[in-house]
């Protein structure tokens, strides 16, 4: 997506993910160290081809439902790189498969899942309740609309439906009509 939005322009850009990454002077070193994992050295790749494409990169890792974090980070954001255009929101984790029948999984795996989902679009909202972005997009599942695609992750597909139904609320309650939901058939 920050791809796209820079082939589109962008020229100041903030990432945030869950996944800690070394501090930025140490990106290039690590993205060729044999003892990184490929997932890392790629995530670091794309990172360090951003960072040439744009005037400002921002990163931010850790919860996204953190909010005392979060609000600290915000602020430098609005102080540092001006206000906030557009959110994206595509933080997601998969639903335990091992455990299919919902009665059988244990509430803090389900926490688990909800809390990028659920947790995060409410952080999210509540960091940008007084900014008017052009756009706040969240990115969804079909298992939220479609029961027989849920089967065996339905707490995945609750939190899916749950950003759905908050985009839409926003939209049509709130008359925040810069608020969508995007569903996605699956993560590949």
């Amino acid at each position: 997506i920050g791809k796209h939005l820079v082939s589109k322009g962008a020229r100041k850009l903030v990432l945030m993910g869950i996944t800690p990454l070394p501090p930025r002077e140490k990106w290039e070193l690590a993205s060729q160290a044999p003892e990184t994992r490929p997932y890392i050295q790629n995530k670091l790749s794309e990172l360090i081809d951003l960072d040439r494409q744009t005037d400002r990169l921002e990163i931010y890792t850790g919860s996204i439902s953190d909010l005392d974090n979060l609000n600290l980070f915000f602020d430098r954001i609005r102080t540092d790189v001006g206000t906030i255009k557009g959110v994206i929101h595509s933080a997601g984790i998969y639903s335990d498969t091992k455990t299919p029948a919902f009665v059988k999984k244990d509430t803090e795996a389900i926490a688990k899942v909800w809390e990028p989902k659920v947790r995060g679009i409410e952080t999210l909202h509540q960091l940008c309740k007084n900014d008017e972005p052009d756009f706040f997009i969240s990115f969804s599942s079909l298992t939220g609309l479609i029961p027989e695609l849920a089967r065996g992750v339905s707490d995945y597909a609750m939190a899916n439906a749950f950003l759905d139904f908050f985009s839409s609320f926003q939209f049509h309650q709130k008359n925040k009509t810069y608020y969508k939901s995007i569903t996605w058939v699956d993560w590949n």
